[in-house]
């Protein structure tokens, strides 16, 4: 009852049926099989990418870097070079401001002088009489020292190397003060040395100490 006959011959509905499960079973392993490649070559694929991005970052992460550097060592090179031209400007400030006062001091004694041709009163601006040439250096190799300056120290007392050497900051200041407001600007804190190094013969010590000042003034 429940023997077939093997010799009976399919109908046409049972090879269809087996070709459709036949066809259903070869997709879904061309699925499975293209899938899991894809999987493999996918991870591949993605290895490769994390790797480029991660040198691009490093490249990027270096490129910041240098940037920054360079930046930082521009603002350092700008800041030196404003520090720079700072002293400059302030150094010929302070000479600009010598130089007026001086200017000044010739003007007064010009015009003194020409008061003095009127009122037929003869003045010595300065003195070059040989008695007082020979007892008097030229205080005008002190840098700071102008012939205004010069004449002041003459005044009070002050004519020679030695006397220079050997006067107080105290002294030099009154003698600057009582000289008017415009003189106030001179430092002399430098003179007596400059004046011990002429007054000792050390010409080349003192052109090279001179070098490094401005205006007499220690930089």
């Amino acid at each position: 009852m429940f023997q077939k006959d093997v010799t009976e011959r399919y109908d046409l509905t049972d090879a269809t049926l087996e070709i459709v499960i036949m066809l259903l079973v070869a997709f879904i392993l061309g699925y499975l099989l293209r899938y899991f490649i894809d999987q493999r070559f996918r991870k591949a694929y993605m290895k490769k990418a994390d790797d480029i991005k991660m040198g691009l970052e490093a490249d990027l992460n270096k490129s910041r870097k240098e940037l920054s550097d360079c930046i930082a060592d521009n603002e350092k090179q700008r800041k030196e070079l404003v520090f720079l031209h700072t002293g400059e400007i302030n150094a010929l400030k302070v000479k600009l401001e010598t130089a007026q006062s001086e200017l000044q001091g010739i003007k007064t004694d010009l015009e003194n002088c020409m008061a003095a041709k009127v009122d037929n009163t003869p003045i010595e601006l300065f003195s070059i009489s040989g008695e007082e040439t020979a007892t008097t250096d030229d205080l005008k190799i002190v840098e700071g020292i102008g012939p205004v300056i010069e004449k002041i120290l003459h005044d009070g007392g002050i004519k020679t190397f030695a006397d220079l050497t050997n006067a107080s900051q105290e002294k030099l200041q009154e003698l600057l003060d009582n000289a008017g407001s415009r003189f106030n600007i001179h430092d002399s804190s430098t003179w007596p040395q400059q004046a011990s190094l002429a007054l000792n013969g050390k010409w080349e010590e003192l052109k090279q100490w001179q070098d490094e000042l401005n205006g007499g003034k220690v930089v």
